[in-house]
């Protein structure tokens, strides 16, 4: 059994957008969702190929 649990940002810091601070960080909106999808690409990739037990 393998056991995913990731951490991403929560608060404030995870849903500032930082885009409105200034032109350097466009893509910088909602960072802890962004963390999240990340996270299940990441798993998703690692088990490519396994075999699932029914």
């Amino acid at each position: 059994m393998i056991v995913i649990r990731p951490n991403h940002r929560m608060g404030a810091l995870g849903l500032v957008h930082f885009g409105l601070i200034g032109d350097d960080l466009p893509e910088a909106v909602n960072l802890g969702r962004q963390d999240q999808i990340a996270a299940l690409k990441c798993a998703d990739r690692r088990n490519k190929g396994s075999q699932y037990l029914a």
